[in-house]
């Protein structure tokens, strides 16, 4: 799958990127479907709020996925350490996972795209990623 790195330090995205449903090269998002996405990350500095900006870059233009772009990421993280919840501020040098699962709209186009993920404290991109996708309306074997 090609992974793309655009934040804070990503050693190794395949650990520490998941996105269930997912195939090799592309995740398939079935309309009227749950999809969770699962990342890892540690900030460099506090960090007082989590705001998601997500969307599917058609065509180089950004269309904002709804119900999930511009929504408080804080509820959804958890201190990798403990598994205990981790609501925000969040301490710098400790490594968190994000954890959402949202609903692919029936209203969402068919079509491939790529998905750019970021959490935001504010203007300051906390961290980020790119995956190439797909809405469909069938669920298919991986691919």
């Amino acid at each position: 799958m090609s992974w793309y790195k655009h934040g804070q330090r990503f050693e190794d995205l395949k650990d520490n990127i998941q996105v269930i449903p997912c195939g090799k090269k592309t995740c398939k998002l079935v309309v009227n479907t749950n999809t969770t996405v699962i990342f890892k990350f540690t900030p460099t500095e506090e960090v007082k709020e989590l705001v998601n900006d997500v969307y599917a870059s058609i065509e180089g233009l950004p269309i904002p996925f709804i119900g999930v772009s511009g929504v408080s990421a804080c509820s959804n993280i958890i201190r990798v350490d403990t598994g205990e919840a981790a609501p925000c501020p969040l301490a710098p040098g400790v490594q968190y996972s994000y954890v959402n699962k949202f609903f692919i709209q029936p209203f969402y186009p068919t079509i491939s795209m790529r998905v750019h993920w970021s959490l935001n404290d504010g203007d300051k991109k906390i961290t980020c990623f790119e995956v190439p996708a797909l809405i469909t309306t069938k669920s298919s074997k991986r691919s």
